[in-house]
């Protein structure tokens, strides 16, 4: 039983602290990516991700992006959550 109790806490501060951080990603990418540098392709590349991650962060919180196939990641690292 005692083993049970253990596995549980783990898989829960694993959670605790996973989220925050993917959070912050989300976060960055959404509101401050955008604004964050200058250059002849950077409103094609940055807007594309900004779009994504406007519309399908909710995905990333629920950790199901990889349902839905790779070009809707809001990040690469993402996908290995």
């Amino acid at each position: 039983m005692a083993g049970r109790s253990v596995k549980k806490l783990m898989s829960v501060s694993v959670f605790d602290r996973i989220v925050p951080n993917l959070v912050a990603v989300i976060l960055f990418c959404t509101f401050i990516l955008p604004w964050a540098g200058t250059g002849p392709l950077w409103n094609q590349v940055v807007k594309q991700k900004y779009d994504i991650c406007k519309s399908t962060w909710w995905r990333n919180l629920l950790f199901i992006q990889n349902y839905f196939g790779s070009e809707n990641l809001v990040s690469v690292i993402a996908a290995f959550l």
